[in-house]
């Protein structure tokens, strides 16, 4: 979720002071403000910091501008030295001889509309039309890319369907559940996979396609969002306590999940159960490829277990070479905060 990592120190200093409004520790300084905080009852957090809820967007007057996550990692050159994104484009691993297993759903970007909308919770199916897609993607869009007006247009430009755009019955969910899935989740992932595998290390990459019989978020309309890959690696089916049930064919998907993920921990392979014995046993369409520039081939989660390449390989181009250009080219235009003087306040508090 590289798109809510933050380094505007005024920013967050605005954050947590408009928090500090809303639990009763309106404090001058940030000293005070953690004194007072550390009083404070943990469900009192739990709902003033509900996105849902808007509270911190109202008290602070963020508004759009407040990230999905209230409170994510910062950039303080103490704890966090460095972007994460900066430090894998730089290749500034402290290990390269790890093997990893990384990979995502295939609506990752789906758990964030009931943080904005929570009347999506409840329904079996939802929809949006054109003008209400257009007024709400920049909303969730995060990073600087934000501030940036032809950025945001291009934005829309890569995630509409121009083909049916004319069309009044045409539903725009999909679009706007795939660009914060990408931003956030589909193409940090490529950069790293890229990155990695690039310095040398064994790199297996996946993305879950099956949208399962039981959702763990108990929302039908979601489709195989963040973390529903949970059950069908841990086996939920066979363990009792869980109470969890899947229909046959997802039974057998699990249990080929499992076995890829039990053999990558004990040999670095998900085709290896030991150094001598394959998993496919010959079997190349349930080979796991490594995934290496160019080939760029990857594992999909799905009844099939089919091998494919080039993951979102337009969208990830798009987020990974063209955004940072276009920002390196033209800055961000306009400002995150809105208070100046709650801006010189906070700031003048680091000096």
């Amino acid at each position: 979720m590289a798109g809510f990592t933050g380094s505007d120190s005024a920013f967050h200093n605005t954050i947590a002071h408009g928090l500090g409004k809303i639990v009763g520790c309106e404090k001058d300084t940030s000293e005070e403000l953690v004194a007072c905080l550390r009083s404070v009852e943990a469900d009192d957090f739990r709902n003033s910091s509900d996105m849902s809820l808007g509270l911190i967007a109202n008290v602070t007057g963020l508004g759009e501008e407040l990230p999905g996550l209230p409170f994510p990692p910062f950039v303080d050159d103490k704890l966090m030295k460095q972007h994460p994104v900066d430090a894998i484009r730089e290749k500034a691993f402290t290990k390269t001889n790890v093997d990893i297993m990384i990979g995502a759903m295939a609506a990752e970007g789906a758990v964030f509309l009931p943080m904005a909308m929570s009347h999506m919770l409840n329904e079996s199916e939802i929809s949006l039309n054109r003008s209400e897609y257009e007024a709400m993607y920049p909303m969730f869009v995060t990073g600087p890319v934000k501030q940036n007006t032809v950025g945001v247009s291009a934005i829309k430009l890569i995630y509409m369907n121009w083909e049916d755009a004319d069309l009044q019955d045409s539903d725009y969910i999909d679009a706007l559940v795939q660009m914060i899935g990408d931003e956030n989740f589909i193409c940090p992932m490529d950069l790293s996979a890229r990155a990695y595998a690039q310095s040398g290390a064994k790199v297996y990459l996946y993305h879950m396609t099956h949208t399962p019989a039981n959702s763990i978020w108990r929302i039908k309309w979601m489709g195989p969002a963040h973390a529903e890959d949970i059950p069908f690696v841990f086996g939920w089916h066979f363990f009792h306590g869980a109470n969890w049930t899947m229909p046959p064919e997802e039974v057998e998907m699990s249990l080929s999940i499992m076995k890829y993920w039990t053999n990558f921990a004990k040999t670095g392979n998900p085709n290896c159960q030991s150094d001598d014995e394959t998993y496919s046993q010959g079997d190349t369409e349930r080979e796991w490829p490594l995934f290496q520039v160019p080939e760029l081939a990857y594992k999909e989660l799905s009844l099939k277990m089919e091998t494919k390449r080039a993951l979102k390989a337009k969208e990830c181009a798009f987020w990974n070479d063209f955004v940072p250009k276009l920002l390196e080219e033209y800055g961000s235009i306009g400002k995150c905060l809105g208070n100046e003087d709650e801006e010189k306040k906070y700031t003048e508090e680091r000096h």
